[in-house]
């Protein structure tokens, strides 16, 4: 074999290697794209469903504070002319802050039932739970209410018990929005291993998006 010949089959193989070691290259380069975007699509999932349970607990807790409210000013309404005659008026006033009480409670409900859909169950237990108290304390009002109305003995003792009840809710919406801002602050629809794993992947997406943009800047 001539020197020429040698030469041409040396740079041959040269230029094989070279082409096996680039498509090694571009291959490793592709499955860190895919990596990348996978730790982008799941970083995008998690941040769309924590913006979707935020805005699912504050529709309900913007209901429960219309909730509290329309029940303080129905009993004042009802308040003002328990045991003597009502003035001219007010019987209409308080069958208007009934129906008003009434959809305020079913949206305060329609609203719990949204957030469902958003949260884990742990969430929706708790919210369940939060709705009970107000669906007592309607429960409450209604009993007073009526029993107030028909001068029923036991009216007084259901008024205390709505006074202290009614009294409690803004402790309880204080509690529920301090439990909330815990369960926003954290990645509670995933394990603890995903959430690490996670992390680590989007630390890794970081990294190599830098890497890439100086090697590009390297290149120019």
């Amino acid at each position: 074999m001539d020197a020429t010949t040698k030469g041409a089959l040396i740079g041959a193989g040269a230029t094989a290697m070279g082409g096996a070691i680039a498509w090694i290259g571009a291959r490793s380069q592709a499955r860190a794209a895919l990596k990348a975007m996978t730790v982008q699509v799941r970083a995008q999932r998690l941040d769309g469903l924590w913006h979707m349970r935020r805005a699912a607990y504050a529709e309900l807790l913007n209901s429960a504070e219309a909730l509290r409210i329309q029940l303080g000013s129905t009993y004042g309404i009802a308040r003002g002319w328990q045991g003597s005659t009502p003035p001219a008026g007010q019987p209409e006033r308080l069958a208007e802050a009934l129906d008003g009480l009434r959809k305020a409670h079913l949206d305060l409900m329609h609203k719990c039932t949204v957030l469902g859909l958003s949260v884990t169950v742990a969430e929706s237990r708790r919210a369940d739970s939060f709705l009970s108290v107000f669906n007592g304390v309607v429960n409450d009002l209604d009993n007073w209410i009526g029993a107030a109305g028909s001068g029923d003995i036991d009216a007084p003792v259901l008024h205390r018990g709505l006074i202290d009840r009614m009294g409690g809710l803004r402790a309880l919406m204080d509690h529920f929005i301090d439990d909330t801002r815990g369960y926003l602050q954290t990645l509670r629809d995933v394990t603890p291993e995903e959430a690490r794993r996670f992390e680590r992947w989007r630390a890794w997406w970081v990294d190599w998006r830098l890497a890439r943009a100086e090697r590009q800047w390297e290149d120019t």
